[in-house]
């Protein structure tokens, strides 16, 4: 493999913190917003311009299964986040149930929740690299606009969704199940508008056993117009407002390494002759 040497050069530190967040998901936005409560100077790194990941990115709208046991939901940052998306009318369901949010009102309550606990947000910013001392990691390298910066941290939580910083770091990694080293398929939803909900819900009632399309599923795929490989149409929720079926998850393209930037792009066209455009995907974790 052909390479290039890359000048060494001096990093400008940005900040040194208490704890550093990098990927601003679901979980990211948890693990920022409590240490930020427990009094730890905590920046959030987010290569995106808002908060909420896969949530938010790609429209997988449905938070559900905050249960230990039967009854019991768990509390903490997750539940708080469930009831103060019911108080803004953003959320369809109970907390702790199934229950499908209005994504956009999402992203506000990011900003709001962060901005309550004092993390500073660092948007538009990839974790590019681990800052190393050895073997410790003392902070992380980040990439944006401004150029190559660093932030030095006590602690550094990698919540990138594929473990970019803990990989980078030499930590033990796993990629793919062991039978076949594949991964799952990379996804892509959707939403759509302008449906008459109401004969959707309807048709649901009447056919409980084909609420999610799959005889009519079968027999586009018989005349050859349903290529993707799936049996039924998935779908997370209707908001009967807007007249929307949301957090559509159908399109499936298949042994896609999503570590790999190559295959990532040859993905992209196949996805979007089938869905809308502009819709990101969740990559598979390492």
């Amino acid at each position: 493999m052909k390479t290039i040497n890359e000048p060494s050069r001096s990093i400008e530190v940005l900040s040194e913190v208490d704890v550093a967040v990098v990927g601003g998901g679901c979980g990211g936005l948890g693990a920022a917003i409590a240490a930020a409560r427990n009094g730890a100077k905590t920046p959030l790194i987010e290569r995106l311009g808002f908060l909420g990941g896969c949530l938010t990115a790609t429209h997988m709208d449905v938070l559900w299964m905050y249960r230990s046991g039967e009854d019991k939901a768990v509390e903490g940052i997750g539940m708080e986040v469930l009831w103060r998306l019911k108080g803004m009318s953003a959320l369809q369901g109970e907390p702790g149930g199934r229950a499908y949010v209005d994504v956009e009102k999402f992203k506000l309550l990011g900003d709001r929740m962060t901005k309550e606990a004092g993390v500073e947000l660092w948007l538009h910013s990839v974790g590019a690299a681990p800052a190393m001392e050895g073997n410790a990691v003392r902070g992380v390298v980040t990439e944006s606009k401004s150029g190559r910066k660093a932030i030095l941290a006590k602690t550094v939580i990698d919540v990138s969704g594929d473990g970019d910083i803990a990989y980078r770091a030499g930590a033990p990694t796993a990629y793919g199940r062991e039978s076949d080293g594949l991964v799952q398929p990379v996804s892509i939803a959707f939403r759509l508008s302008g449906v008459d909900v109401k004969k959707i819900r309807q048709y649901a009632v009447d056919h409980p056993n084909d609420k999610y399309f799959d005889s009519y599923v079968a027999r586009a795929r018989a005349a050859g117009d349903f290529p993707i490989p799936r049996k039924r149409i998935m779908y997370h929720g209707f908001n009967e407002d807007t007249g929307e079926i949301t957090g559509i998850n159908v399109v499936r393209i298949q042994r896609v390494n999503p570590t790999d930037v190559r295959q990532l792009t040859a993905a992209e066209p196949k996805s979007s002759g089938t869905s809308p455009r502009g819709r990101r995907r969740c990559r598979s974790s390492r």
